[in-house]
């Protein structure tokens, strides 16, 4: 198995790392990643033969519990992994629990940073990325030290400070692996002409990476934090003096 200590990491150091969270607790990420998911599956069996307005309130409605079910997997995914990453155990029932207050804050969050994100393609494709970059942080920010939307914005913006480079690594490697490995069952699907099936196994890959994607970011996160402040001897110097794993949520040491 990968090392997961807690310590400053290379690029593909900080992929590995994530595959290492991931096959650890696979099933419960896999059945968190099948909730984001299940509103995308209903909402093509429900929309198939409805058309007007009945599909699009239909589609509206389900596009909402979408964005609630992303949002809330995210957050759980990140609470989860972090929780093992420090040195605990994954739960994922008592997770949802505890990310359920900060839902909001965090769908308000990313909202913003998507604003942000698309202004800058708007601009040109550079900035775009740069903007992406440089808030890569702001749902960990949100989730694990309780920041509001706006101090998640700015909280982000500073861990990055200096380490764009570093972070464009490391996301274009996992990305680059994740469409390398989903391309020709992509391909499959779209010949295949049938959209409920599409969709399906569509969602299945999404159910299968998309935690993976979200606990690269969570281990990058912490890498930025190692490395610009000391967050590593900061949590040795805690576990020793509490005997525990940390902080609870929405203590400025996680």
């Amino acid at each position: 198995m990968a090392d997961t200590a807690l310590r400053s990491r290379s690029i593909s150091e900080i992929v590995d790392a994530a595959f290492s969270l991931y096959r650890r607790d696979f099933l419960q990420y896999f059945m968190v990643g099948a909730i984001a998911y299940s509103p995308l599956i209903l909402i093509t069996i429900l929309t198939q033969g409805l058309s007007g307005l009945g599909a699009s309130f239909t589609v509206m409605a389900m596009a909402f519990g979408a964005i609630l079910a992303f949002t809330l997997v995210s957050g759980v995914i990140a609470r989860m992994g972090s929780d093992v990453y420090l040195g605990g155990h994954a739960n994922a029932m008592d997770t949802v629990s505890r990310v359920l207050p900060r839902v909001l804050a965090l769908i308000g969050a990313m909202l913003v940073s998507y604003l942000i994100i698309g202004v800058g393609f708007v601009l040109l494709l550079v900035p775009g990325l740069y903007f992406a970059i440089r808030l890569c942080a702001v749902p960990q920010t949100v989730v694990l030290e309780g920041k509001a939307p706006m101090e998640a914005i700015s909280r982000s913006w500073a861990l990055t400070k200096g380490r764009a480079g570093h972070v464009f690594g490391t996301l274009l490697l996992v990305y680059g692996i994740f469409y390398v490995l989903t391309l020709g069952l992509t391909l499959v699907t779209a010949l295949a002409g049938n959209v409920v099936l599409q969709t399906i196994i569509n969602s299945l890959i999404g159910m299968f990476c998309y935690p993976l994607l979200t606990l690269v970011s969570l281990v990058l996160y912490y890498d930025l934090r190692i490395r610009g402040e000391g967050f590593d001897v900061e949590h040795m110097s805690q576990s020793l003096g509490t005997h525990g794993y940390g902080a609870p949520m929405g203590s400025p040491g996680l």
